[in-house]
Parts: structure tokens; sequence; C-alpha cells
């Protein structure tokens, strides 16, 4: 009983405790906040973001018979919707999934140094169904939907890296 009687007060403390500390003291706002305008850190401009550069910009001298703007045209397919770089690296380096492509080590094309440009066409329009050293199979227009332009552009840009 005496237990229970202690046990009481000490809520009726404890409860009286939390009251007087809280009080009306939750009613007011904090006072406000003084910043010394000397002791403000000074606006910084925030530094530039470099561009990145364009994977292997074409080349001042285009291929004979490309323009610089075909191949400038085919670096855009390659790097964008041709999706080239998803296997053969954003600077055409090659990647564990792709061979690289500016090397001019060729894996499928017999006497490069005749014509590349066309056979660079037909096996990119082509693809490759049994690849001799990568996992996987290189579909038509590498599973990217291109036009005859695109495909074109895209075949001088790979020339272009291997003058």
């Amino acid at each position: 009983m005496h237990n229970q009687s202690l046990l009481k007060s000490l809520a009726v403390v404890l409860v009286a405790g939390t009251f007087a500390a809280c009080g009306d003291a939750g009613d007011e706002a904090p006072p406000p906040a003084t910043i010394d305008p000397a002791a403000a850190p000074a606006e910084t401009t925030p530094e530039p973001v470099p561009e990145p550069e364009p994977a292997d910009a074409p080349a001042a001298d285009a291929p004979a018979g490309a323009t610089p703007e075909q191949i400038e045209a085919g670096r855009q397919v390659y790097t964008g919707a041709g999706i080239c770089f998803t296997c053969h690296g954003q600077q055409a380096e090659g990647t564990p999934l792709g061979p690289n492509l500016n090397d001019g080590d060729w894996l499928w094309i017999e006497d490069p140094e005749t014509d590349l440009h066309t056979k660079l066409v037909t096996l990119i329009r082509t693809g490759v169904t049994q690849p001799a050293e990568y996992p996987a199979p290189m579909p038509p227009m590498g599973g990217a939907s291109l036009s005859e332009e695109q495909l074109e552009s895209v075949a001088w840009y790979v020339v272009s890296l291997n003058q």
C-alpha cells in the first residue's frame, strides 16, 4: 500500500514538473537570429563545368568519298540513335561486349584497305550472328533503327577513325 502511494506521489511530481518545465515558453517564438554581415561568407560563383569532349571528333580531312558533314553526322549516330557506343565504347575503344573500332584490326572484314566503307555498311546492315571473340552477337544495325543515310554516315565515321 505504501508503494502505491509512493508511485502516485511520484507520478504527480513528474506531471507537475513537466508542466512547470514547459510553462508558457512553448507559446513564445524564439528570438530572431541576427547575422553579422562581416562574418557572413562571401557569395561565390560556382565554377563552370567543362563540356565533355565529343567522342573522337571527326578529323579535319575526311576520308576519300566522305564529307566532314557526313562524318559528323555519323559521330552523332554512333553516340546517339545508333547506340553503337554501348558495345564499342564511347571513344570506339572497344568493351567486353564489342571490339575496338579505331585500331585498324578487323575481325569480320577481309582486305579492309579496299573499300572499307562499303564493307562496313554491309556488316552493320547484316550484323554478326556468330561473334569470333565476344559474348553476344551484333544484331542488324546494332539493334537500332537506322535510315540508309544514317547507316552510310556511321560507316564513314568509323572509316575516319582508322585513317
